[in-house]
């Protein structure tokens, strides 16, 4: 068994952690529109501040407050769904602007993987039983029994300076990638006036703004009072619906390196031949 992911799991597995806005699949268009959305999906705030008066700019405006909050933020927690490529997911990740980073995910037809970057840059991979399998498919029954024996409830210990881990661990950094936004910004007209309502989302108040073009609903949720929060951004329908929670703002982290005896020695590692992550571990 080859020691690197087969391509459509080691896609998946990037494209789940990495939750970037564009791998996600937000907005219709590649170019990124003024409220931080992309072009054909992003127009939620713009046009809200320039066709429906004073009332709708101040929803804008504090919608553009609310990104900035997200990016901000010295942590949070984001729950995220969607299909890319063809490829479901669901996945939680926690992180924040120390380095530390916690993560599982699920993708469809691959399986789970759970992730661990602590503040020193260190990282680790841990692969369930379907992932495993999942590579394995085909294989003799002797080596699935090897491979699981290895592997399973097991942590492979890495560094981003390794490709697989640095694709893997991008997602650890979303909100950064998050764009600058201003309030002066916030005028266009060009995707024309959304639906804004007021609404609770998990037990919060919430302005939720609604955008349909193109076969898709565009959902954007910032908080109605108190200091402003983007909550949620969802698509349904199109090529690429997705949602995305962001919640637990200011919380701990806490990404603490797995017990020595639960992560894979190096030498075990290369003895067994991974199915599941591609470059050499480093020691634990």
């Amino acid at each position: 068994m080859s020691a690197s992911l087969r391509p459509s799991a080691r896609r998946a597995a990037a494209v789940a952690l990495t939750v970037a806005l564009g791998a996600a699949g937000c907005g219709q268009g590649s170019e990124p529109s003024k409220d931080g959305k992309g072009g054909g999906g992003g127009g939620a705030s713009a046009s809200a501040g320039a066709e429906k008066g004073p009332e709708a700019r101040a929803v804008a405006h504090r919608l553009v407050d609310g990104f900035r909050s997200v990016k901000a933020a010295p942590s949070l927690t984001i729950e995220v769904s969607g299909l890319n490529e063809g490829d479901a997911f669901t996945g939680r990740i926690r992180a924040d602007d120390r380095n530390e980073c916690v993560g599982t995910v699920h993708i469809a037809g691959e399986g789970t993987l759970k992730a661990i970057r602590t503040r020193d840059n260190r990282v680790y991979l841990q692969m369930g039983e379907d992932f495993l399998k999942t590579q394995m498919a085909g294989e003799p029954a002797a080596e699935l029994k090897a491979q699981m024996e290895l592997f399973q409830d097991r942590w492979i210990a890495g560094n981003t300076d390794t490709k697989m881990f640095r694709d893997v661990f991008n997602g650890c950094d979303f909100a950064k990638g998050l764009p600058e936004m201003t309030h002066d910004e916030v005028g266009g007209t060009e995707f024309g006036a959304p639906d804004i309502e007021t609404v609770v989302l998990n037990g919060r108040k919430a302005l939720r703004i609604t955008k349909k073009e193109d076969g898709a609903t565009l959902r954007l949720h910032v908080t109605a009072e108190g200091k402003a929060y983007l909550l949620r951004m969802e698509q349904k329908g199109g090529d690429e619906p997705y949602s995305m929670t962001f919640s637990d703002f200011g919380e701990p982290v806490r990404a603490e390196k797995p017990p020595a005896g639960d992560i894979i020695p190096r030498e075990e590692f290369a003895r067994g031949g991974a199915p599941g992550t591609a470059g050499t571990p480093s020691t634990a």
